[in-house]
């Protein structure tokens, strides 16, 4: 064997085995574009051909122009033209096109490669060849020369592989799908030649003959990543998991390395809810290949669904350090990063993230809609509402704007804005469930009881049965028709879901207010504070039906709870003042009086006044600040 040809088979080799390394769910091209920024793939010159199904041959590229300004480059082309004479010529013209075929000036490559072909028509040149060919949309001439290299390596199926390749880009899958069956009859034991006839397979949808093949190619090769990582593939796919699991494992003990599989490793976990082995699986991946974002970005977001914020945070601030132009930062891991701050309550600084992300964005409204929920939280509702005012109709958060822009107006005490608004919200609302309850909340914050249950009422059947809004249609009944009728709605509504706890709570908490069923009352909120231990409304609830029965321990043990996690709740305030005047700590209960009105006093007038209960509870604390204050006084001998 001459060095030239020993030269060709080596080369071929570790091209043929790169692609198998790779393991990717996609063997072709956009395998390489997946697997993130600065990272190079090195294919098959079979597999190179794919890319002509999307690839348009470069337009205007100048032989004269562009070589030209490269005297050594020029020269080659001239000889290719001529005839390339030596050998060293011809791996100097081999190596320059290939260059410029990475640099996309195919029409200088084609010069080039057919200069070496035609001298030296190996396996390599011929497959190289044939891949500018169908680069420039020379599909036919380039299906001549893989049927000449055919020809002359009888043998070798990587020919037959890239006349299939043609075959699918002319648009004939059939006829592909019988060359790569007839290649992989003849050639079984090779392994690309078994991955690329299991592709066209499922390409044209026949898995299970997909199936049969990686199963027999996994007993000829059982520590094949690549059949291993596409049967673990499909049986995800069929949410098989524990037989994926199996392959799995298999295929990281033979490859620790690849990334795919602890990839797909991690989405199993997510479907079997164990989100801790998931955080594993996505930080192995990552940890192998940390300049890839889309890696960064599947373990970013592990890490914010298990509330690892500062985690999140530490690896989004390195990510963000390499940002440069030349290897710039995916725009979701910038978006993430906002997030994580926003999540972290660095309102501002996320502010100012969104809104530098809403240029360039494909989706600007989304962007402003994030900045607005910033300023919402920063209590500038002015500034959420001009944010909010920017997203457009196209925006998939167009409809979200403006339920915030709505609530918005109510925090600003400007009902007359979200009224107008609302007329707009009704043309454009979706009539989901969400909506609707959406609709008929902001109708109930306007007062307007009778209308919020009429929208209820107008919901199709399907949704008139939803329990969040038989729900909001029982608590407006209270308003609009009576509270009898509004309980026996809550209890019927328990009765057909026993563990829908606003239900419970609220159902509970009137009949403590009503001083009646008591015990049954105490039950109820029992089972709501069960089923949600840490909401603090109801807690207080619960501390105020142990305070009417007198179980004052248990009372102030579930009012404090509830104060930690709602401090900013004058009801829970005044509950408070309350256990204490019973437990004759008087001064205690005027602080907590005097905290619960010092909330009343701040907040917009308009949401004291639309809250039945604040008005109620507003107005019995001032009554006990009152006694408390004459009881604190000294008395004076009016004979003195």
């Amino acid at each position: 064997m001459t060095p030239a040809m020993l030269c060709d088979r080596l080369r071929l080799r570790t091209l043929r085995l790169s692609i198998l390394r790779m393991s990717n769910f996609q063997m072709e091209l956009n395998a390489a574009r997946r697997l993130g920024r600065n990272t190079i793939v090195i294919v098959s010159l079979c597999s190179v051909l794919v890319a002509c199904k999307t690839s348009q041959p470069t337009q205007g590229t100048s032989i004269d122009k562009q070589p030209s300004k490269r005297p050594r480059l020029a020269e080659l082309i001239k000889q290719a033209q001529a005839g390339l004479n030596s050998q060293q010529e011809q791996y100097e013209a081999f190596l320059a096109a290939e260059r410029l075929a990475t640099q996309k000036e195919f029409a200088a490559a084609e010069i080039l490669y057919q200069g070496v072909y035609d001298r030296a028509p190996t396996l390599v040149t011929g497959l190289s060849l044939a891949r500018i060919l169908a680069y420039l949309g020379k599909n036919g001439e380039a299906e001549n020369v893989v049927r000449k290299v055919h020809l002359l390596f009888p043998d070798d199926p990587q020919p037959k592989l890239a006349e299939a390749y043609l075959a699918q880009i002319r648009g004939a899958p059939e006829e592909a799908l019988a060359l790569y069956r007839q290649t992989y009859e003849e050639h079984a034991d090779d392994e690309e030649v078994a991955a690329r006839y299991v592709e066209a397979l499922l390409a044209a949808e026949r898995k299970q003959e997909a199936e049969k093949i990686l199963r027999t190619s996994i007993g000829r090769i059982p520590d094949s990543p690549y059949f291993l990582l596409k049967l673990a593939r499909i049986k995800f796919q069929e949410k098989k998991f524990t037989e994926a699991k199996t392959l799995l494992d298999g295929l990281l003990r033979v490859d620790p390395d690849n990334i795919e599989g602890w990839t797909l490793a991690g989405f199993i976990a997510l479907e079997e809810k164990k989100e801790e082995d998931a955080e594993s699986y996505f930080r192995s991946a990552y940890e192998k290949q940390p300049e890839n974002d889309t890696l960064a970005k599947y373990y970013v977001a592990q890490l914010l669904k298990l509330n690892r914020l500062e985690e999140a945070m530490r690896l989004l601030t390195r990510i963000e350090q390499g940002d440069s132009a030349e290897s710039p930062v995916d725009p979701d891991l910038k978006f993430q990063h906002a997030a994580v701050l926003f999540q972290l309550k660095d309102y501002q600084n996320a502010r100012d993230r969104f809104v530098a992300l809403a240029i360039g964005s494909e989706d600007p409204g989304r962007m402003f809609f994030f900045a607005g929920q910033c300023e919402e939280n920063m209590k500038r509702f002015e500034e959420a509402v001009s944010f909010y005012s920017k997203v457009e109709k196209q925006s998939s958060y167009f409809l979200q704007s403006l339920q915030r822009r709505m609530i918005a107006y109510l925090e600003l005490g400007q009902p007359e804005q979200t009224r107008s608004l609302l007329e707009e919200f009704e043309k454009v609302s979706d009539q989901k469930s969400p909506s609707i309850r959406f609709h008929a909340s902001v109708l109930a914050r306007l007062r307007d009881y009778k209308s919020a249950v009429q929208v209820l009422k107008s919901a199709p059947g399907t949704i008139r049965k939803d329990p969040e809004v038989r729900y909001l249609e029982a608590v407006y009944t209270e308003h609009n028709v009576d509270q009898a009728a509004s309980l026996l709605a809550l209890e019927k509504l328990i009765k057909d879901h026993p563990d829908f706890s606003p239900a419970l709570n609220h159902l509970g908490y009137t009949l403590v207010e009503k001083g009646i069923r008591l015990d049954f009352a105490t039950k109820l909120l029992e089972r709501a504070t069960t089923l949600e231990p840490d909401n603090g409304y109801y807690l207080d609830s619960l501390g105020w039906a142990y305070f009417k029965i007198g179980n004052y321990e248990a009372a102030e043990q579930r009012l404090l709870k509830a104060l930690e996690l709602e401090p900013t709740e004058p009801v829970i305030l005044e509950h408070l003042g309350e256990l204490k005047i019973k437990q004759e700590r008087l001064d205690l209960a005027l602080r907590y009086f005097e905290r619960a009105m010092g909330i009343f006093d701040n907040s917009p007038p308009w949401k004291v006044s639309s809250d039945d209960e604040w008005v109620a509870s507003k107005e019995r604390v001032q009554k006990r600040i009152d006694e408390l204050m004459r009881l604190a006084m000294p008395k004076v001998d009016p004979k003195q």
